[in-house]
C-alpha cells in the first residue's frame, strides 16, 4: 500500500474562502499578435535551477474577451478550450511532457475570465472544469507553483481577492531536482488570437531549492 500511496498521483483540489483583500495590478504587457500563438516579448532568459516556489501576478486587459463563431456565426468549440498562462516544464522539447500552468479562458455569457489548474505529464493532460476561479477585466490575481523536493509534488495555485483554488500533482523523474524551463503565455488550444490580446503577467517571487540533491 505504501509502494502504490508514493507511486499514485496526487489529485487534492483546496478552495478556501479569502478575505476580500486587492491585489496590486502587473505593469508588463504581454500581446497575443492577431493569428499567432504566442505572446511576445519572448523571453531571453528561460532556464531555472532547481525551483521550489514561482509567483506570477496577472491581470486580462479588455482586449483579453473574445467570441470564436464559425462562418455561420455559431460559437466554435474552441471558445471553452483553456488557454495558457506562464508555468514551468521539465522537458521543453516536449511541453505536452512534464508541464504545470494555469488554464484560462472567456466566458462571453458572463463577462469573466475562468481560471483553472493545468497540467501536461507524459503526453497526457490533466485538468476539470470545474471546480474554476473567476476574475474581471482589469482585476489582478496571483498563480503560485511550488515543488516538493522530498515527495516530487507539483502544486499549482490560484489566488484571487476572492478565493483560491489549488490542485497538487506528483511527477517521477531526475530532472526535478535539476532545472525547468518557463513557459511563455499560449493563447490556445488550436486557435490563434482572433484580435491583438494583451495581459499584464510579472514574474513577483522566485525562490530556489537550497537542500540536498
Amino acid at each position: 500500500m505504501k509502494k502504490f500511496l508514493i507511486g499514485a498521483f496526487l489529485l487534492l483540489f483546496a478552495t478556501v474562502s479569502r478575505a476580500n483583500d486587492t491585489i496590486a495590478a502587473p505593469n508588463k504587457k504581454w500581446i497575443f499578435k492577431k493569428g499567432r500563438h504566442h505572446a511576445t516579448p519572448l523571453l531571453s532568459d528561460r532556464f531555472i535551477s532547481k525551483p521550489e516556489l514561482l509567483r506570477w501576478r496577472i491581470r486580462f486587459d479588455t482586449t483579453a474577451r473574445y467570441i470564436l463563431k464559425d462562418k455561420n456565426g455559431r460559437i466554435e468549440a474552441d471558445q471553452y478550450d483553456w488557454l495558457k498562462l506562464p508555468g514551468i516544464t521539465f522537458t521543453p522539447w516536449f511541453t505536452h511532457g512534464n508541464t504545470a500552468m494555469v488554464g484560462w479562458r472567456y466566458n462571453y455569457q458572463k463577462d469573466s475570465f475562468e481560471l483553472n489548474t493545468y497540467f501536461h505529464q507524459r503526453g497526457g493532460t490533466f485538468f476539470k472544469d470545474h471546480p474554476h476561479v473567476c476574475v474581471g477585466p482589469n482585476e489582478a490575481f496571483e498563480t503560485e507553483i511550488t515543488l516538493d523536493y522530498a515527495t516530487k509534488d507539483i502544486k499549482v495555485s490560484i489566488i484571487t481577492p476572492r478565493e483560491t483554488l489549488s490542485l497538487t500533482r506528483r511527477y517521477h523523474f531526475k530532472r526535478f531536482q535539476s532545472w525547468a524551463c518557463f513557459i511563455h503565455p499560449f493563447f490556445g488550444g488550436t486557435t490563434k488570437a482572433p484580435h491583438d490580446v494583451i495581459l499584464y503577467a510579472e514574474l513577483i517571487k522566485k525562490v530556489k531549492f537550497k537542500g540536498k540533491r
